[in-house]
């Protein structure tokens, strides 16, 4: 074999100095020197060279160097303190300076040591170690998942069917709790809305005024109500949680699963809509509806921000294969305080994006009325219907015409121009995909009473409010909350405060055709929810009553405080045969929001604030104010 030949060459002045050395052709081929190696037309020390660390084109991360053919050091932004790169703004035991260590409750953020408060840390994150399952009586201690976590030990509640299975012998039986989530921190906390995944996550959406938010989202200063949202596994467990802030308040209402996966959540901000250090919404210093999508990471998506000058609510959210719609209420002013509203409104607005979408709002189907109405209510879709059949519906609670000495938005269209619009009415109104009027106009009243005027002939806030919607089997379910004898005439009799009520409207022109139950008690009851079952529906409602009547006439007794009641129906309203129904009822008051079930499980979100709230065999004890919690049944 021939040795090998090598020489130097300098490049010449005009193009730069001498930069080390180089390769030339020969017969035999480009020649480097002995140990270094052609990469780039460039003779290269493999062992050190950062742009080639033992290979071409193996390049080093900044702040690296190249040792014996590999890049040690630490990257940008990194600190090598004798265990390894670290970020000293995040490293608990490097925390500002190598050495520093947080103590065991402490965990640090922006180079600071900063108290978990009630929570430990794990990780770089505070949990709850008596009640997180991944985290249960220790760091990284996991409950399997037929198990929960009760005062930092792994209990075993009941054990649940295969998520798509029925329960069956040995297996958790009707309204069997197979999980609960107690989400609380120092501050106050909610839980306001549950969706399932198509792939079975289970999203849920709140709210806290804590640095602390529940699930281990990311902790910061609290400048007032700051959203959430948690993704589970169907045993529980958490997978992750995005925290939503601003320099004022945040509130979710409503929460669905995206087409696009992921899911979409609604609700308002006030001077913007913060993820991390990236702003997502910008407001005026009023409250402003927001829609918001978030892929099955967590991360942000396409998103719409009212940006008009006026304060406005997103209320509900229903999907469909044309996009995600948007139920919302504007208000004179503000909404705080007041559960009124000047004009409702409806948007269509396309998922599976990125960035600011229907900004102006009319760049979007879009469609409202003016009235004084109530800021509650529902948005329905319903996929391909007969022609001449509504495809979106929505109801709320109407209290009177528009005054026409407010003078409105162009785009509105007052109450008074439409018929049959009695002031103290349930209002549901049918459109099509892209929210347009049919060509039969649909807006049914339902219901009216003079008993809510008052002695000055002024109307009383809430006399009657759509809550909910749902389609089954060929009728369009309708969800409200009534006084008096607001419904006498439709098989539902006058209450003496407030009642729940179930109606079955006939899809193709949202007439009532027969069919009602009613929940009623001395006392008020607020309908919540309508989810639907393989054989009929949950009737969410909170109750105050000491006597409850269900609606197959059988009595139950509550507290006087307020509890959340979970009421099973078939299609023909009779109740269910497994018990019918599920209590939580403590000593103080038990709210509840938007349920979700899929295949034999029942995700229920809620607040409590009494002293404790048993649910199955795990008693919540409450740490401050409202404590949310999010509960999962079997049936």
């Amino acid at each position: 074999m021939s040795r090998r030949r090598w020489t130097w060459v300098a490049r010449a002045a005009a193009v730069g100095a001498v930069v080390g050395p180089a390769c030339i052709p020969t017969a035999e081929g480009p020649l480097c020197p002995e140990g270094l190696s052609l990469c780039d037309e460039r003779c290269v020390d493999l062992r050190q060279s950062v742009e080639h660390c033992g290979a071409c084109g193996a390049t080093c991360g900044a702040g690296e160097r190249c040792q014996d053919g590999g890049c040690e050091g630490c990257a940008a932004g990194l600190r090598d303190c004798g265990d390894g790169c670290v970020s000293l703004d995040v490293a608990p035991e490097h925390c500002g300076a190598c050495g520093q260590a947080c103590a065991p409750t402490q965990r640090c953020e922006a180079g600071a040591c900063v108290d978990c408060g009630m929570s430990a840390l794990c990780g770089d994150r505070c949990v709850d170690l008596e009640r997180d399952p991944a985290h249960c009586g220790a760091c990284d201690q996991t409950c399997d998942e037929a198990r929960h976590c009760d005062g930092g030990a792994c209990v075993a509640v009941c054990v649940d069917a295969p998520l798509g299975e029925p329960p069956s012998e040995g297996t958790c039986g009707p309204w069997e709790v197979t999980w609960v989530h107690h989400a609380a921190t120092p501050g106050t906390d909610d839980a306001q809305a549950v969706a399932f995944g198509a792939d079975g996550t289970i999203y849920v959406a709140g709210e806290t005024t804590s640095n602390l938010a529940p699930f281990g989202c990311e902790t910061l200063s609290a400048t007032g109500n700051d959203v959430w949202v948690a993704a589970l596994r169907p045993s529980g467990s958490v997978s992750w949680c995005r925290r939503f802030s601003g320099t004022g308040d945040q509130q979710v209402f409503d929460l669905v699963a995206s087409p696009a996966g992921g899911v979409i959540l609604a609700g308002r901000f006030r001077n913007g809509l913060v993820h991390g250090v990236d702003t997502l919404c910008t407001g005026n210093g009023d409250e402003h509806a927001f829609a918001l999508e978030l892929g099955a990471d967590g991360s942000p998506g396409a998103r719409f921000c009212d940006t008009r000058p006026v304060a406005s609510q997103g209320r509900a959210l229903a999907v469909g294969s044309h996009g995600a719609y948007l139920l919302g209420f504007d208000a004179a002013s503000s909404f705080v305080g007041s559960n009124n509203a000047t004009a409702v409104w409806a948007l269509r607005m396309p998922t599976g994006g990125s960035g600011e979408v229907c900004n102006p709002m009319a760049t979007c189907p879009e469609w409202s009325v003016a009235g004084e109405v109530i800021n509650e209510g529902d948005i329905l879709v319903r996929e391909d219907p007969p022609a001449g059949e509504p495809a979106v519906v929505i109801t709320t609670g109407y209290e009177r015409a528009d005054d026409s000495s407010s003078p409105l938005p162009s785009t509105l269209v007052p109450m008074d121009a439409s018929p049959n619009m009695a002031p103290g009415a349930v209002l549901v109104v049918g459109l099509e995909n892209d929210l347009t009027e049919l060509p039969t106009p649909i807006r049914v009243s339902l219901g009216t009473d003079v008993d809510c005027l008052d002695g000055s002939d002024q109307q009383v806030r809430n006399c009657a409010i759509g809550r909910a919607l749902l389609e089954r089997a060929g009728s369009i379910m309708l969800l409200l909350d009534y006084r008096r004898s607001f419904l006498d005439a439709i098989e539902l009799p006058s209450p003496a405060q407030r009642d729940v009520g179930i109606l079955a409207l006939r899809s193709s022109d949202l007439a009532v055709q027969g069919g009602a139950a009613r929940i009623s008690s001395p006392r008020n009851e607020v309908g919540v929810d309508l989810v639907g079952t393989e054989a009929g529906f949950f009737v969410v409602s909170e109750v105050q009553g000491e006597t409850l009547v269900l609606p197959d006439g059988n009595e139950i007794q509550t507290t006087t405080d307020t509890g959340l009641l979970v009421v099973a129906l078939d299609d023909a309203f009779a109740s269910s045969e497994d018990g019918g129904y599920v209590l939580l009822d403590g000593p103080g008051s038990d709210r509840g929001g938007r349920a979700a079930y899929r295949q034999g499980l029942l995700v229920l979100p809620g607040v409590t604030n009494g002293a404790s709230l048993r649910i199955g065999d795990q008693t919540l004890y409450q740490i401050n104010g409202d404590d949310a919690f999010i509960a999962a049944f079997a049936y």
